[in-house]
């Protein structure tokens, strides 16, 4: 049925494009029609919060502009990552937030910000987040990457880099605009957009929101050998392993009534945004929320983890942010203030089924939140002289992810009025049924506090040659004591295409509320008293992760359609946290109430450190063949290496090859794109190996292509495109690595063949 759906709609697609006149309008091609030199040198923002030339802002900077984007193909801001330099993405890795990033060497989502327009919009309590198709591009006409540290203007958790989306709205907005798109893929993937926009006078309004749901791809099926227990083990015949540290093999249907076992791999994912602003003169009020689900057993092992639809995990994101800038009469300067509301959760709904629970549902819950007050003041001396001075004030309240529970956690009622107990049972129950430990009440953290900054930074130009950045700030904040950081940068052009960049900054990680709080276990009841074989144990009493960076980089233009480009960094981290596991079993006090017998003890500490160093070569050239064809390859080597507390480099390749090629002819466009991995390290041991896991080296290509059905006539612009889109475009089969623990599939399968076919509409 499917696959007569997307041939039928091929051959529609196929007959309109005939249908079509080629020689009387001009095509996409158009869209494209300026210097590579200019493409490089659009306006940024986010380097210095001040908008200047990309080539002079102090900081390596990707500026990805909305002709990419729609040329690319890219629907979310994951898609985008995954073609930056020095970035590197392990997909379906980590069970709680599905993806995970590493920006030179740095691995974690949580070690970068992402910003809409300059407002923060990941956890202001700086918690891990999903990272995956719930960022949407539909209404962004520009992203911003800022790779290396950037506190000395962003504060808390600016730390490997920054991502600002800027939207249509705020540049360049049209009288009414409309964009909107839809596609629809194999594995039952529907992929929905659309955009709406409108000014008048002094007023301008923006909404846009998304919906991308599949129910993905059986990896059991592409990958028998690596997940031959799903095959041959569970859907045969109910078979699961009792744990990691007790490899009991037992029914699961056994204990497990209410559900019955699913007969084929069930790991639906969904997401949603939505996004607005209302602008009136110099007065914004912006708001957007996101959310994101996914198999709680992404990762695992099959034999410890359940596929089945009702096993899952979602992440709920809301901002809310008013904005006021005044202009002095002489435009010499400005005053920009800024009151924000920042909210964060793990839905109570999220549903553990793993050997973890003992095979039975087990729910979690976290929230952050913040109230955030942001003045800043920027003066210009002259063209060549600016300052900025600024002040932040942040008001957090969090809960720390919760240990699991046989009931999902109500909002509504006080946690110490839910009956809330740790998971346990029996050692002579076979069945593994859940007891509720009602002896043994979990413990709640939460937490209030404040973190108050001041920042400055000054840009001036010496000549007409050398231009220099510097800054500072100081955060202070209530759990863990203030922070220093400074940045300067050089930026010097002794010719008009050449430009050489020297750069030093420092930042800061804070200690999260779950990375500090979090814990979690369950309990054997051994002869009448407790055991456990495994559990988390907070540590109150972490301190901030420091970095030091530096970094220098060299741009040339031998012609305005070619660039060269070199850069080298060396990326420094002291006290890193890191999570410690005692195995000897030994009785230990759990939070003052009783003593447990616990074989295993993990607790984070700082005790490591980190270096990085490596650096980028990138070649990008433009070429415009007669009159209708054009063209823009582009390619990057990174070699990234160092070491983590003296041991490899973990979840970064040390040689990694992106590039592509953008075509343009008339009114179709493709653009053909790839990327190649040495090899990366897991966590984890290969104890029939030795050392750390790692998958293999691999390569990738991913493709889109797109025709203009119809244009306007006055802009010369499309109005309704037709699209067709390819990832793992030669259906290869490969692996990243796993970010977990000892239940994990250590190297995990990748995709298959995806593709999708879609339309894509825009009026004005």
């Amino acid at each position: 049925m499917r696959k007569s759906f997307f041939f039928s709609l091929f051959f529609l697609f196929s007959q309109i494009i005939l249908a079509q006149k080629t020689d009387s309008e001009a095509g996409i091609y158009e869209l494209f029609d300026v210097s590579l030199e200019e493409i490089l040198n659009i306006g940024i923002v986010t380097a210095s919060k001040k908008k200047q030339n990309a080539s002079d802002a102090p900081a390596s900077a990707y500026i990805v502009t909305k002709e990419q984007i729609q040329q690319r193909g890219y629907t979310n801001l994951l898609e985008l990552l995954e073609d930056v330099p020095e970035i590197e993405i392990q997909r379906n890795s980590v069970a709680d937030y599905k993806n995970l990033a590493s920006i030179r060497g740095i691995a974690g989502n949580e070690k970068f910000i992402i910003l809409l327009n300059g407002v923060r919009i990941t956890p202001a309590t700086g918690d891990k987040y999903i990272l995956s198709t719930n960022f949407s591009l539909i209404s962004v006409i520009r992203v911003e990457v800022i790779l290396g540290p950037a506190s000395a203007l962003y504060g808390v958790d600016a730390f490997s880099g920054i991502i600002n989306l800027i939207t249509e709205s705020q540049e360049n907005p049209k009288p009414a605009l409309v964009q909107a798109a839809v596609s629809g893929g194999n594995f039952g993937t529907i992929d929905s957009q659309v955009a709406l926009s409108l000014k008048a006078d002094k007023l301008k309004v923006s909404l846009a929101g998304s919906f991308y749901q599949t129910q993905e791809p059986n990896l059991a099926k592409y990958y028998p050998n690596d997940l031959a227990w799903f095959n041959s083990q569970f859907l045969a015949q109910g078979k699961v392993i009792e744990s990691p540290q007790y490899q009991r093999i037992i029914d699961f249907v056994d204990f497990n009534t209410k559900d019955s076992i699913p007969r084929n791999w069930e790991t639906p994912s969904r997401s949603l945004y939505i996004q607005g602003d209302i602008t009136y003169g110099d007065f914004s009020i912006f708001f957007m929320r996101h959310t994101e689900r996914h198999s709680s057993s992404t990762g695992l092992s099959p034999e410890f983890a359940i596929r089945m639809p009702s096993v899952f995990v979602s992440q709920n994101l809301n901002t809310l942010a008013l904005q006021h800038r005044y202009t002095s009469f002489n435009k010499k300067w400005t005053l920009q203030s800024t009151v924000s509301y920042n909210f964060s959760e793990l839905s109570p709904e999220s549903n553990y089924m793993s050997a973890v629970t003992f095979w039975n549902k087990a729910y979690r819950y976290e929230f952050g939140k913040s109230v955030k007050l942001e003045e800043q003041f920027t003066y210009d001396f002259s063209k060549k002289t600016s300052l900025i001075v600024g002040g932040t004030a942040e008001h957090l309240n969090a809960l720390p992810r919760t240990t699991f529970f046989q009931n999902p956690f109500d909002r509504s009622i006080p946690a110490t009025f839910q009956k809330l107990n740790y998971l346990g049972r029996d050692s002579q129950n076979e069945t593994l049924e859940l007891l509720s430990l009602d002896s043994l009440e979990p413990k709640f953290f939460y937490l209030q506090y404040e973190n108050y900054g001041i920042y400055s930074q000054l840009q001036t130009a010496f000549g007409k040659n050398i231009q220099m950045t510097a800054g500072m700030r100081y955060d202070y904040n209530t759990r863990y004591g203030g922070a220093f950081n400074p940045r300067i940068g050089l930026v010097f052009s002794p010719l008009s295409t050449l430009r050489i960049k020297f750069m030093y900054g420092e930042s800061f990680l804070s200690p999260s509320p779950n990375k500090a709080f979090e814990h979690y276990g369950s309990f054997i009841i051994v002869e009448k008293k407790l055991e456990s074989d495994f559990f988390r144990f907070p540590e109150p009493n972490l301190q901030p992760e420091k970095l030091r960076s530096l970094e220098s980089s060299i741009s040339f233009f031998p012609t305005p359609n070619v660039n060269i480009a070199l850069n080298g960094f060396y990326t420094e981290v002291n006290n890193l946290i890191e999570n410690i596991i005692s195995n000897e079993s030994k009785i230990f006090p759990l939070f003052n109430i009783t003593t447990i017998r616990i074989a295993s003890i993990e607790r984070p500490v700082n005790r490591g450190k980190s270096r990085v160093y490596g650096g980028t070569f990138k070649l990008n050239w433009r070429k415009k063949w007669g009159t209708h064809l054009s063209s823009n390859p582009y390619l990057a080597y990174t070699f990234t290496d160092g070491t983590v507390s003296d041991s490899r480099l973990l979840f970064t390749a040390k040689h990694t090859l992106k590039g592509g090629i953008d075509l343009n002819y008339k009114r179709l466009s493709a653009s053909l794109r790839g990327w190649y991995r040495s090899e990366s390290y897991s966590q984890l041991l290969d104890g029939r190996e030795g050392g750390n896991i790692a998958n293999l080296p691999f390569w990738t290509l991913n493709f889109f292509a797109q025709y203009q059905i119809r244009m306007r006539k006055k802009t010369k612009q499309p109005d309704l495109v037709v699209f067709t889109k390819f990832n793992n475009l030669t259906n290869n089969r490969f692996y990243h690595v796993f970010a977990g623990n000892a239940e994990g599939l250590g190297r995990t399968p990748q995709d298959p063949l995806r593709f999708a076919l879609g339309f894509r509409y825009n009026w004005e």
